[in-house]
């Protein structure tokens, strides 16, 4: 009896002890002992949004429109049937107001992560990750007319779209999926929260049916695909980097190439004309999880990284807020000298002029 109770008291002891390991983990990771010090050296304005907040944002910039992903995600808790809404900028305009984008779609959008792709024949399509009610989660792809709004052409639904949050366009109908999490129960999400276990991954859509491409991240939340193809990044959120693939072009296959370490949790990631990536950033998780659930500020985080897919990429802070001027930014998206922020809660976009940042 006495070997026996000795055995369970060994087993609670490294039980505890892994538990308080991880949550002292859980802490330093998720950036509540970091030091922040807000800094812009440019201005900003705030654009208002009537329907809610934008996750995520996509700039055509041949045609000169900035396109948005609305949901009123607060409402939402109350109200789970609530639609959200594809609403467009005219960044050529003087004045910038927001309209919608759809000509036709499906009722029950309630849209995330988006991608645009433009064909060798210039044909564009924008894709849009869905989580309708009730529903398996779907992407939406939708086809240009020539007013440069959309109107619905495809619904796409895969078995491997389990948490999808971000998509990367690579043709007309194939693309990458971002699930960011791949939790099938309250300890795998706590455990992968706590402990960094590794059961996100990333799917690819060839076009009839969906495949495993990455099967062990760490929490992937944006993606995106270099202008000639040939190289995927993929925020991991959770671990604080940007993944770096290689791309085969044929079959889709992802092949490892390096990592790309950061100050904070990486979001949605925006591929600029010159090819450098802007990447909205979490520099404390702990507070956008507290921010969720009681309103608090929570730190947005801009950083550039110039040429991303080189052996010694350049990763420079641009932007640091506590919240107090925009809380939970998930999206920085530039055009020309102007660098538009979205955030998952707030019901506005930063819009602000850069201090002479190369943006194409």
């Amino acid at each position: 009896m006495k070997r026996i109770l000795k055995t369970i008291g060994l087993l609670v002891g490294l039980v505890v002890g892994l538990a308080v390991v991880g949550i002292g983990k859980f802490l330093v990771d998720s950036g509540q002992f970091t030091e922040l010090h807000p800094h812009f050296e440019g201005t900003c304005t705030s654009l208002a949004l009537a329907k809610g907040s934008s996750e995520d944002i996509v700039i055509d910039h041949a045609a000169g429109f900035a396109y948005l992903s609305v949901l009123d995600r607060k409402s939402l808790m109350r109200n789970p049937e609530l639609d959200g809404a594809i609403e467009r900028i005219d960044l050529k305009a003087d004045t910038w107001t927001v309209e919608p984008a759809l000509e036709s779609g499906p009722s029950d959008l309630h849209p995330h992560g988006m991608s645009l792709y433009v064909g060798p024949d210039g044909a564009k399509k924008l894709f849009v990750i869905s989580h309708p009610h009730n529903k398996p989660h779907t992407i939406e792809i939708f086809d240009a007319t020539e007013d440069g709004k959309w109107k619905h052409a495809a619904t796409v639904r895969d078995t491997l779209f389990v948490k999808p949050n971000d998509l990367a366009a690579v043709g007309p109908n194939q693309f990458y999926v971002a699930n960011d999490s791949g939790a099938k129960n309250g300890f795998d999400r706590a455990t992968e929260m706590m402990l960094g276990r590794q059961l996100s991954t990333l799917a690819y859509y060839n076009g009839d049916k969906g495949m495993p491409a990455v099967v062990d991240m760490t929490g992937a939340g944006g993606i995106a695909v270099s202008a000639d193809g040939s190289t995927v990044w993929v925020a991991e959120t959770a671990a604080k980097r940007i993944q770096v693939y290689g791309r085969d072009a044929a079959g889709g296959s992802l092949t490892p190439v390096r990592v790309i370490p950061l100050a904070g949790g990486p979001d949605n990631i925006d591929v600029a004309p010159d090819g450098s990536l802007w990447v909205a950033a979490h520099a404390n998780t702990l507070a956008l999880a507290k921010h969720f659930a009681a309103g608090a500020p929570a730190p947005t985080q801009i950083l550039h990284i110039e040429d991303p897919a080189s052996a010694a990429p350049k990763v420079t802070e641009v932007y640091l807020n506590e919240g107090e001027q925009f809380s939970a930014g998930s999206v920085a998206a530039v055009y020309k000298n102007k660098m538009i922020l979205g955030s998952i809660t707030e019901e506005k976009l930063l819009v602000c002029t850069l201090p002479g940042a190369k943006t194409e």
